[in-house]
Parts: structure tokens; sequence; C-alpha cells
């Protein structure tokens, strides 16, 4: 969604921000979602409607 729309993401040097993450065993009733890339695609027709648009800062 940032990127979509014309945002940029800046990302720190290593120097900086970095982060360790923990090893764990993947979840048990957190499978993997067969449909997560048609997801990905429709938010990309449908990220303006979808209540983000109302966000303030």
């Amino acid at each position: 969604r940032v990127r979509l729309a014309g945002m940029k993401i800046s990302r720190p040097p290593v120097s900086i921000g970095h982060y360790k993450m923990v090893k764990h065993k993947s979840d048990k009733g957190n499978e993997e979602n067969p449909h997560r890339f048609d997801l990905l695609v429709r938010t990309q027709r449908t990220w303006t409607q979808d209540g983000m648009n109302s966000l303030s800062y």
C-alpha cells in the first residue's frame, strides 16, 4: 500500500538499525494460505476503497 500510494520505503544501514529474528517452528493452525498471491493482486485493485483511505497521521 505504501508503494501503491507513491511513497518511498527507506531502510537504514545495518550500522544504524537491525534486528535478529528468534528461530521458531511453524505455528500449528497457521498454515500457508493458498490464496495469498490472489489477495496481493486484489489489494492492488481495492486498496483505495478498503478503509485505509480514511487513515490520518
